[in-house]
C-alpha cells in the first residue's frame, strides 16, 4: 500500500504483485521474475521483471472490441525489486521500543528487523512460512507465499523487439 498522497501507480495505491523467485545464472544469487497489472481507463498496463529484463506491456482497447493496440516498452528498473532482496538477506533485528509509533506495527516477539532498500527505511516483521510484513512511511508491503507455483514467461520474443 502506498500511503503519500501523491503516491499511486496508475491511479492506484493498493496492489498485487506476483513474483516467484529463482536462482541467477551462475547460481551466486536470488533473482525475482514478477509481474503486476494496472487497468486504467481502456487500457491495461502489466508491468513485468523476466529473467533480469524490466519492461511494460501497455494493451489498449476493451473487452467488446476484437482488435486491441498492444505496446511494449524496455525499462531501464522497475521500482528496485533487486534492493529489496539485497535488504532482506541483511535484516538487523531490533526490539519493539525501536518502533515509534508501535501501534501501528503487530509482530511477534522476536521477529522485528529493521532494513533499508531504495532510500526508504523500513521495519520488517517476520511471519515465518506465511511472508513478512515491511512497514515504511510512505509504503507497507505485505508477501506471503503462494499455494502454487506462477508460470511467468517473457512476453515479447526476440524477434519482436
Amino acid at each position: 500500500m502506498l500511503k503519500g498522497k501523491n503516491m499511486q501507480i496508475h491511479g492506484q495505491s493498493v496492489f498485487d504483485v506476483f513474483a516467484r523467485p529463482g536462482m541467477t545464472s551462475d547460481l551466486t544469487s536470488v533473482r525475482y521474475d514478477g509481474f503486476t497489472t494496472f487497468i486504467q481507463g481502456d487500457s491495461k498496463f502489466t508491468y513485468m521483471v523476466v529473467d533480469g529484463s524490466a519492461y511494460v506491456v501497455e494493451s489498449t482497447g476493451n473487452d467488446s472490441m476484437s482488435v486491441t493496440t498492444q505496446t511494449v516498452k524496455c525499462l531501464s528498473s522497475i521500482t528496485p525489486f533487486d534492493s529489496i532482496v539485497d535488504a532482506l538477506n541483511n535484516l538487523t533485528a531490533v526490539s519493539s521500543e525501536y518502533i515509534v509509533n508501535s501501534s501501528e506495527v503487530d509482530c511477534p516477539s522476536g521477529s522485528l528487523y529493521e532494513a533499508s532498500f531504495g532510500g526508504t527505511h523500513f521495519i520488517v516483521c517476520a511471519l515465518g512460512a506465511d511472508g513478512f510484513i515491511a512497514y515504511g512511511r510512505e509504503i507497507t508491503m505485505a508477501t506471503e507465499c503462494g499455494k502454487s507455483n506462477i508460470i511467468i514467461s517473457n512476453y515479447v520474443s526476440f524477434a519482436d523487439r
